[in-house]
């Protein structure tokens, strides 16, 4: 499991996100998360299906129609069946 700390620049708290981890060109899953402060952490739980590298895309549109986008890639380094070794290195995202 990773954890992803996401930040805004902008003061836009109780926004919905959408996020989508992405593998391979294909969506391996799906979630969201409201924002109440300027940051917000949430884990992503690894799978094979993620092997070699994944993206997470955290997406929104704004009530003026405006759309917010960031992803950030991070590397699955083995998912063996007793356990998972993979790293991320600063894994922020930020508008």
């Amino acid at each position: 499991m990773v954890s992803v700390l996401y930040c805004l620049l902008l003061l836009l708290f109780s926004y919905h996100f959408p996020y989508q981890v992405i593998s391979r060109g294909n969506i391996v899953t799906t979630s969201s998360f409201t924002m109440t402060s300027r940051q917000k952490t949430f884990a992503v739980l690894a799978s094979r299906d993620m092997i070699p590298e994944a993206t997470v895309l955290v997406y929104s549109v704004t009530d003026s129609g405006q759309v917010l986008a960031d992803s950030i890639s991070f590397h699955v380094c083995g998912l063996w069946r007793d356990g998972v070794s993979w790293h991320v290195l600063d894994a922020k995202l930020e508008f």
